[in-house]
């Protein structure tokens, strides 16, 4: 998926190594909704965070091993630096210690995830992908 060093991948290879990136994350955020979808308690609230926060990872390093072409390398580095701010608050939900907690650092870690959904359609945008629906 990745390109030799010093090069870069053209934008259907980059494309096909985003998906294989996004799309096992993408189903992992799936299952935590079914999983978790009604969240009473606190563990709930802290398994389901954790969840996000294991499957972004993984989304993060696979994203930063695309060497992405320059059309769309600098939306890349803003997804990234988008989604690390979404990993970090995912982080701290998931170690809430109330539900108060839970409820006012989920709300500044949805901002986050909205701002890095919204870097990840203009980056799949500029690598030819559809949408996510």
């Amino acid at each position: 998926m990745a390109s030799p060093a010093g090069s870069t991948l053209t934008l259907a290879e980059a494309a096909s190594a985003y998906s294989a990136v996004a799309d096992p994350y993408n189903a992992a955020l799936d299952r935590a909704q079914e999983q978790y979808g009604t969240r009473t308690s606190l563990e709930d609230h802290q398994r389901y965070w954790a969840l996000l926060a294991k499957a972004d990872k993984a989304f993060l390093a696979g994203l930063k091993k695309i060497a992405f072409p320059p059309e769309v390398a600098a939306d890349a580095a803003v997804l990234i630096r988008a989604d690390e701010a979404f990993q970090q608050q995912a982080l701290i939900v998931s170690r809430a210690r109330s539900l108060a907690e839970v409820i006012s650092s989920s709300a500044v870690a949805n901002a986050a995830a909205a701002v890095a959904a919204e870097k990840a359609a203009i980056l799949r945008e500029g690598l030819g992908l559809e949408p996510l629906a």
